[in-house]
């Protein structure tokens, strides 16, 4: 199993380089009229990462759009119920008329509990149990953290950041060129060696995070005709920056071996403020 640890490490660091009608009603013959005031019920909000606010324009019988100017950190329903993503601040908009209505929302993250810490790596931040060991480093524009365990020996995490300032590279271009160094990666692989099913159940798809939008990959790795692992990653464009988070379970006695910090890390990573 240390050979296939080191075999599936070799992946991983490959991979790695309105106004409304007024009402009217009558008074002594005498018609008066009253216009609604249009208005949303807050105008601020301060929600921790995961809570909830519901939010309503009053005053119109028109047609609500909602937005969120930042769907990393607060999204918002059709029906306006604002959820808590990422810590940061961002504008929800009612639009109704042709006017629009605004509410300033400002996300703090959860407190860490006794049993977890956080992490920053370059331009993210995420959380990880207590009980597991990290290493950290960077070098040039490539920051790396290990994620280990003492009872999974054959499995580990992996997170990079890449800054890519100046690469003139949008979400489009950058999404293209790690499919197909990701194809390459695995030809290579199955040239070196020398076995057609070292990587089987490939699976590709494009997915959205709380730091912004990238691909999720998972596969399985084989030795000697038998499963020796599974690999699961996730790469994200965000901010001029890549950012891949790979988790390698070689433990097959054990299938959830890091998973919960793999999980945890997805759950509450985040951008620096």
């Amino acid at each position: 199993m240390r050979r296939l640890k080191t075999k599936i490490m070799a992946i991983a660091l490959a991979f790695a380089v309105g106004v409304s009608a007024p009402a009217t009603f009558a008074t002594n013959n005498t018609i008066v009229a009253s216009a609604a005031t249009i208005k949303l019920n807050k105008t601020k909000v301060s929600l921790t990462v995961g809570k909830t606010e519901q939010l309503k324009l009053s005053g119109t019988k028109k047609a609500v759009t909602w937005s969120s100017s930042k769907k990393t950190v607060a999204t918002v329903s059709k029906t306006g119920k604002v959820t808590a993503k990422a810590a940061g601040t961002a504008t929800i908009t009612a639009k109704s008329n042709g006017k629009k209505y605004t509410c300033k929302v400002t996300v703090t993250a959860k407190k860490a509990t006794a049993n977890e810490k956080t992490y920053t790596l370059d331009t993210v931040t995420f959380k990880l149990p207590k009980d597991v060991t990290v290493e950290s480093g960077t070098e040039g524009t490539l920051s790396m953290a290990s994620v280990e365990l003492k009872s999974c020996e054959d499995s580990s995490i992996l997170i990079s950041n890449i800054n890519l300032e100046g690469e003139e590279m949008d979400y489009d271009l950058w999404k293209e060129t790690i499919q197909e160094t990701m194809e390459a990666q695995i030809e290579l692989l199955k040239l070196l060696s020398e076995d057609e099913n070292i990587v089987t159940d490939f699976s590709c798809k494009e997915v959205t995070t709380t730091i912004g939008k990238g691909l999720y990959t998972t596969y399985t790795i084989n030795a000697d005709a038998e499963v020796a692992g599974y690999v699961n990653i996730y790469d994200i464009f965000t901010n001029d920056h890549w950012v891949e988070v790979i988790y390698m379970n070689g433990d097959l006695g054990d299938t959830q071996c890091l998973q919960a910090s793999f999980d945890m890390i997805m759950k509450t990573i985040a951008i620096v403020k």
